[in-house]
């Protein structure tokens, strides 16, 4: 509990992206397929460095002192502090951002979309045939979702508890120690 107490609580945003391959294929299932890849692409390519340097070229209200230190470090915080996920083979796009200011989850949230739909053609390699739209709007979690406190506090529960136990069973107290102790107690 003290480690989970020691980090910042962190507000999760989080947007949904439909990916559209608009090519001249007539198929379904090779349109699907391709928007499948598609989002895969983009999905990886949100972690690189390129997009960051992307993100720091918008004109959104982003504090970037929040991603401070050298290059390597920069791009650490911006790993952790996003995360892209396919949702099944729908070619929806899931992105959500974490910060402790709400503010700022929100505008780097808006920055991403915004890139993804403006400059996705730097990502995936052609500039035809592919639209990115907006599904669900970047939403602000009510309460601080990082770290995790319920699960962390149960986790902290069952551990100490199984450690107590472990701990009774391997130096138990001798018979006799525990009768001087009653004894001690009761005068």
């Amino acid at each position: 509990m003290a480690i989970t107490f020691s980090q910042p609580l962190k507000y999760r945003v989080s947007s949904r992206l439909l990916i559209i391959s608009d090519g001249a294929i007539s198929d379904p299932y090779t349109i699907a397929k391709s928007n499948q890849y598609l989002s895969s692409l983009l999905s990886e390519a949100v972690y690189s460095g390129s997009f960051f340097q992307l993100l720091t070229a918008s004109n959104y209200d982003i504090n970037w002192s929040y991603f401070s230190g050298d290059y390597k470090k920069q791009i650490k915080i911006w790993k952790k502090s996003i995360m892209t996920r396919n949702v099944n083979d729908t070619g929806v796009l899931e992105v959500e951002v974490y910060h402790p200011d709400p503010y700022q989850a929100k505008q780097i949230a808006y920055a991403v979309n915004n890139a993804l739909i403006t400059q996705n053609n730097v990502y995936q390699g052609s500039a035809t045939g592919l639209r990115v739209k907006v599904i669900d709007e970047p939403t602000v979690s009510s309460y601080p979702v990082k770290p995790n406190l319920p699960l962390n506090a149960v986790a902290a529960i069952i551990f100490g508890g199984a450690f107590g136990l472990a701990y009774v069973y391997y130096f138990p107290i001798s018979r006799k120690e525990r009768r001087l102790t009653i004894l001690k107690n009761l005068r």
